[in-house]
């Protein structure tokens, strides 16, 4: 789901099951706070279309969830997103050496995809829960805003860098 969305680790490690919302024409994640979870900043509340290997990663966490469990309840503990940013360094590290490429990379690729892929800025912000704040970032609606989320990120993720 990171490689997938974009999304921070602490986001995704601190989901509910109730925060997958596959039941809508554009399956998403609500990225909100909790209270085993704060976010970093205001803009890191959002809704980010789940695609490709998210959508199905996403599907597979959730078979065996209620909707009040955490989604990942191994790394539902304080400070489990440390604990999961462990587990995947030790992955990263077996197969790239450089220093420089840690979990946290991914979302910086994301970044990079978007750019490359010519999505507008605005739209980039929205995937990434960045607040610019123009007074733009709020107009269209809900839905409106998850339509061009989703044309984003799949156009995105077919970039290869």
């Amino acid at each position: 789901m990171l490689e997938g969305t974009g999304c921070r680790l602490a986001e995704i490690t601190g989901l509910l099951a109730s925060d997958v919302i596959l039941d809508h024409p554009i399956p998403y994640l609500k990225i909100q706070q909790h209270s085993h979870r704060r976010l970093k900043t205001k803009g890191a509340a959002r809704t980010i279309p789940l695609v490709g290997g998210a959508l199905a990663a996403a599907k597979d966490a959730i078979k065996d969830c209620e909707a009040t469990s955490p989604l990942l309840a191994r790394y539902a503990v304080p400070r489990g997103s440390d604990r999961a940013s462990a587990a995947l360094m030790k992955r990263v590290r077996a197969v790239v050496r450089d220093p420089k490429v840690t979990v946290h990379s991914l979302r910086h690729l994301m970044k990079d995809r978007l750019r490359f892929a010519g999505v507008p800025e605005g739209v980039q912000d929205s995937i990434l829960g960045h607040s610019s704040g123009r007074v733009a970032e709020a107009y269209g609606g809900p839905e409106a805003r998850l339509r061009l989320m989703r044309v984003g990120l799949l156009k995105a993720l077919e970039v290869a860098l």
